[in-house]
């Protein structure tokens, strides 16, 4: 009977030493991610911002264009055999000098603009007739040929304009920045860009889902950020040394 007894006293003995060693553990674990912790360089916390999303239509009549105008779009791609699908007109220029008419227009894929996808057309009029050759066309890499991409974004839109309101307030080459930009109201347009760093229209170029965001009514300074993983592609304050 005696030796039972010795043997379960060591049992429990030895059943201590692991909960004391597993409980060190834990505490120097948890001291060690603790500290981990307090080093790290803490992200900055959104602030509410006035955003209001701004849409395009996908409309071939752009902006600005006039209805006679947009008659005499019609008339030209049908008298070239070209199309308008996924086109929209934002310029339109009549060089009647020298019997040109020159068209810039945006893009759309999968119903989202295309950022930075001008193209030009450029056609010939004579006693009434109109013609295009390959030199009025816009070279093949300018046109936008991307896989499908949804429209279902990850990130805010407040979240992406509190990426330009932080590129805004560390930027001190305005003076007028000074103001206080949260009061500021920003737009923000979902549509499509470059998100792998290549130049547009390059075989290389990748399109992504991407937020655009600029102070309202204003042209720059303007931001562009990823929908779908928050990282900033690019950022101009408008600024031409």
């Amino acid at each position: 009977m005696q030796r039972f007894v010795h043997l379960d006293c060591r049992v429990k003995n030895i059943n201590m030493h692991r909960l004391f060693f597993f409980s060190i553990l834990l505490i120097t674990a948890f001291g060690f991610q603790s500290c981990k912790k307090n080093s790290a360089e803490p992200e900055p916390a959104d602030i509410p911002l006035c955003v209001q999303r701004q849409y395009y239509s996908q409309s071939a009549k752009g902006a600005g264009i006039t209805d006679a105008q947009m008659d005499t779009v019609y008339n030209l791609f049908r008298a070239t055999n070209l199309s308008l699908n996924n086109l929209q007109v934002i310029r339109y220029m009549n060089d009647a000098k020298y019997g040109l008419i020159h068209l810039f227009m945006n893009q759309f894929v999968n119903g989202l603009l295309v950022f930075d996808g001008e193209v030009g057309f450029h056609f010939h009029t004579l006693n009434g007739n109109y013609t295009i050759d390959s030199l009025g066309m816009p070279p093949e890499e300018d046109f936008v040929h991307s896989p499908h991409i949804d429209s279902a974004y990850k990130v805010s839109p407040n979240h992406a304009a509190n990426i330009l309101y932080q590129q805004i307030s560390k930027d001190l080459q305005r003076v007028t920045w000074q103001a206080n930009w949260k009061d500021s109201c920003f737009a923000a347009t979902l549509g499509l860009s470059v998100v792998n760093g290549k130049e547009p229209h390059s075989n290389e170029a990748k399109y992504g889902l991407v937020w655009q965001v600029t102070p309202q009514n204003n042209q720059y300074p303007i931001c562009f950020v990823n929908a779908i993983t928050g990282k900033m592609i690019s950022y101009f304050d408008g600024i031409i040394e």
